[in-house]
C-alpha cells in the first residue's frame, strides 16, 4: 500500500512537472511572438515615410528625365544630319558624273546658276527631278505645290525669339527613303575674291526628321550650300572659310565661332536672335556632336 502511495505521489509529482515545461514553452513561444511581431513593426515604413521617398524620386525624375530626352534627341538629329551630308555629297558627286561633267555641277543641266529661273517654273522641276531620281531613292517628289511634304512654313530660330518663313522662297526637292526632307533653291552668287568656289549654285534645305517637330532651326531643320564644283559646303564651316578665304580663314567674320548669332558661342549659350540654320558647320567641327 506504501509502495502505491510513493508511486502515484511520484507520478504526479512528473505531470506536474510536466505541466511546469509546457507552460514554459508556451510563455517563450509567446514572447518570442510578441519579440518578432515588435521587430516587425519596427522595421515597416510608416506612410509619411513612403510619401518622402516619392516625392524625392519624382523630384530627381523631373530634373533628370527631360535631360536624358534632349540628349537622345540630339543624337538622333545628328546622326541624321550626317548621313544626309553624306548622302547629298555622293549624289552630286554621281550626277556629275554621269553628264561627264568633271569640275562644273551646271554642265549636268540640273541648275542654271541663273536667279531669274526659279524653281516654281514647271520646265524646271521636269528637268530636276528627272536628274534627280537617278541619283536618288525618293520616297515623294516636294515641291512648292506639294502639300504633304510643302516646307515647314514659319521655322523657329535657335534661340526661340524670332522665325524663318520659308513658304516665302522657292524650292523643288523630295523626301529621302528615310524621312528626310531636302529642299534645294536655284540661287547663283558670285565670290568676289579669290576662291577655290567660284560660284554658289544652290542653297539646300534639310529638314531630318520631316514633318516631326520641333522644327527648329539648329535642331532638325539645317541649310548647306551646293558650290559650281558640286561640292557641298556647310555655311560658316572651316571648310568653306579656307576655300574662300585660304589662310585668312580664322578671322572670317562669316567663321561660326566668330558669328553667335550663327549657332551660339563657342561654349555654347545662345544669344538673342540666334537663326541657327547653319550650325551644321559647328556639328562637324565637333566631331557630329551638338554641343549647345
Amino acid at each position: 500500500m506504501k509502495q502505491k502511495k510513493e508511486t502515484h505521489a511520484q507520478s504526479h509529482c512528473e505531470h506536474s512537472v510536466a505541466i511546469a515545461r509546457l507552460s514554459n514553452c508556451t510563455s517563450d513561444a509567446i514572447t518570442t511572438q510578441t519579440s518578432f511581431a515588435r521587430n516587425d513593426r519596427r522595421s515597416a515604413f510608416t506612410l509619411a515615410e513612403v510619401l518622402i521617398t516619392l516625392a524625392i524620386i519624382g523630384v530627381v525624375a523631373a530634373m533628370t528625365i527631360p535631360t536624358l530626352i534632349a540628349n537622345y534627341q540630339k543624337k538622333n538629329f545628328t546622326s541624321a544630319i550626317k548621313t544626309t551630308y553624306s548622302t547629298l555629297s555622293r549624289g552630286m558627286q554621281l550626277l556629275m558624273v554621269q553628264n561627264n561633267c568633271f569640275d562644273d555641277i551646271e554642265c549636268t543641266g540640273v541648275f542654271y546658276g541663273d536667279t531669274s529661273v526659279t524653281t516654281t517654273e514647271a520646265d524646271w522641276n521636269k528637268n530636276f527631278f528627272a536628274k534627280m531620281e537617278t541619283v536618288f531613292k525618293m520616297a515623294e517628289r516636294c515641291d512648292n505645290t506639294n502639300d504633304n511634304c510643302k516646307m515647314l512654313g514659319k521655322v523657329k530660330y535657335l534661340s526661340g525669339d524670332n522665325v524663318i518663313d520659308f513658304d516665302t522662297m522657292h524650292y523643288a526637292g523630295f523626301v529621302l527613303e528615310n524621312g528626310v526632307l531636302v529642299l534645294f533653291n536655284n540661287a547663283k552668287t558670285e565670290f568676289e575674291y579669290n576662291s577655290q568656289i567660284k560660284k554658289l549654285i544652290s542653297y539646300i534645305v534639310i529638314d531630318v526628321n520631316g514633318i516631326k517637330g520641333p522644327n527648329q532651326a539648329g535642331r532638325d531643320v539645317f541649310q548647306l550650300m551646293l558650290a559650281q564644283n558640286g561640292k557641298i559646303y556647310a555655311e560658316t564651316s572651316v571648310e568653306l572659310e579656307k576655300a574662300k578665304h585660304g589662310d585668312e580663314w580664322k578671322t572670317s567674320p562669316d567663321y561660326w565661332q566668330n558669328a553667335p548669332h550663327q549657332c551660339g558661342k563657342p561654349d555654347g549659350t545662345i544669344p538673342e536672335n540666334t537663326a541657327g540654320t547653319n550650325c551644321i558647320a559647328r556639328i562637324m567641327e565637333e566631331n557630329w556632336e551638338m554641343r549647345y
